[in-house]
Parts: structure tokens; sequence; C-alpha cells
């Protein structure tokens, strides 16, 4: 029994002057051989591969549904080409703009080019805003209007509410058979009038 208490003990050693070994090897630096082709170039970094890119335009603040955007609000920045944002954004034309693509930046004055309505019909500028938008978010063609006539009551509420001015609410009040006039009030039809009472 002793023996191979022994044995296993001897065994243990031997294992731990190998294991000690191996790592102090592991450790040490290596002597250059001195010939040249043994030594290795320093590895250089790859250059990073740029990310193509556009350039939409986004808004430079928070603008609220039933605002009109002024030039003030919205800017022209790169936007990656791949997030899918250009097909419904107002992006800088590559054909209008080749230098602006050429060099990946755009100066003021192509900025200030496709941003004026004057120039540029296709611009967001005067144009109101149908939903919310957020700062620094792509303006979409879908989020603006030419009019608060037409923004669409079934996808973004009412457009009662962009109509008003800024600090009024507007009330509703419930009708029936007796208080509504036997429900004689049309639709703004000929001579049909809905009364209005803005409140603050």
């Amino acid at each position: 029994m002793r023996r191979g208490r022994l044995l296993i003990l001897l065994g243990l050693i031997v294992l731990a002057v190998v294991v000690v070994v191996v790592v102090v090897a592991l450790m040490q630096p290596q002597q250059p051989s001195g010939r040249e082709d043994d030594r290795q170039a320093p590895v250089q970094p790859g250059a990073a591969t740029p990310i193509p890119r556009t350039f939409v335009v986004v808004s430079t603040q928070n603008l609220p549904r039933g605002f009109r955007i002024p030039r003030n609000a919205v800017d022209v920045m790169p936007w990656p080409v791949d997030s899918g944002v250009q097909e419904n954004a107002f992006v800088l034309p590559q054909s209008d703009f080749p230098d602006a693509y050429a060099r990946q930046a755009v100066t003021e004055e192509d900025k200030n080019r496709f941003l004026d309505p004057a120039r540029n019909p296709d611009s967001p500028v005067g144009k109101v805003v149908r939903t919310s938008i957020v700062r620094l978010q792509p303006i979409l063609s879908s989020m603006v209007v030419d009019d608060l006539t037409d923004v669409d009551a079934e996808d973004v509420g009412s457009q009662t509410a962009a109509l008003l001015p800024s600090g009024f609410v507007a009330v509703t009040i419930p009708i029936d058979i007796l208080s509504g006039v036997g429900y004689a009030i049309a639709d703004g039809g000929p001579g049909g009038r809905h009364p209005q009472l803005p409140v603050r």
C-alpha cells in the first residue's frame, strides 16, 4: 500500500516539474536568430472599409404635428445607405450633387440649394408635419404634407388638433335626439354649420 502511494506522489512531482518547465519556456521572449529571412515584418493594421453613405434631411429639433417646417429646423446629414431610410426620405440626389458624394461631405451651398423650396419643390421646408418628428430623425415623405387639409385623419388622428391655435383646446359636446335639434345639424354642406368654441 505504501509503495502505491509513493509511486503516485512521485508521478505528481514529475508532472509538476514538466508543467513548470513548459510555462517558463513559454514566458521567455524569443531571441532573434540574426538572419534577415527569419525576422517577421511588423503587422500593419488593415485600412477600414468605408461605409457607403447617402445624405438625408433630418430634423434639428423636435417638430410637433401641425408645425410648418422652417429652414432652420432641418439639416442634411450623412446616413448609411443600407439603413433602408432613403426609400421614403428626402435624399440629396447623387445626380444633382455629384461633388458632395465624391468628397463625402455636403457644403452649406449644397444644403441651401437642396432645402430651398423655391429651387427644389421636393424640399420638406415649408411643408406641414403630419406626425411628430423627433430631433435628428430622418424626415420621410410620409411624415409631411403640403397643407393641413391633406392630413389623413384615419392614419394619425384628428386633424382638428392640428388646426387649433397654440394654447387652445377643442371640447366636444355630446348630442342626442333632444339636444341636437333632432339630428338636424348637417355636416357642413350648403348652409350647414359646425359651431366651434375654442377654449383656453
